[in-house]
């Protein structure tokens, strides 16, 4: 009788999927934490505090919360349909950071109607973790297609 063999598929789809639950579990605990201790932190680069985004990133689609929990809730549903494609590609990584981010913010606008941002640079729009992560997912995207594409 055989044994149970993970395959390289099931590997890559256990990797996406623990990367998804860590940006989840980084974002939504620095949020509680930030919450819990009512941190603020001020300096003329960098500041901490909770600001409440009612709106997607620089503030597009304000007070739209229910719109832009769809429109997350699309982009999570197109993800999981080619979870086949995601895994085989190079870009499993960029789209399990992606994924986790979009839940992080999607949790954010169900439980409490908005998301919380802190990270705040005062030169660019209020921040978080899941934003972060969206970002970097993108960028990942990218140099991984520009690499591709040489």
């Amino acid at each position: 009788m055989k044994g149970l063999q993970a395959t390289p598929k099931d590997k890559k789809g256990l990797q996406f999927f623990l990367i998804v639950l860590a940006v989840i579990f980084l974002d939504q605990i620095i949020k509680l934490f930030f919450q819990l201790f009512k941190i603020n932190f001020d300096s003329q680069i960098l500041s901490f505090h909770l600001v409440k985004n009612s709106g997607a990133a620089f503030s597009l689609l304000h007070n739209q919360n229910t719109l832009l929990a769809f429109i997350g809730i699309f982009v999570l549903g197109f993800i999981f349909f080619k979870i086949d494609y995601v895994l085989i590609q190079k870009s499993g990584l960029a789209f399990a950071v992606i994924t986790g981010g979009i839940i992080g913010n999607l949790l954010d606008r169900i439980f409490f109607g908005f998301v919380l941002d802190f990270i705040d640079f005062h030169f660019w729009p209020v921040f978080n973790i899941a934003d972060s992560a969206i970002s970097i997912g993108i960028i990942l995207m990218i140099a991984i297609e520009l690499k591709k594409s040489k």
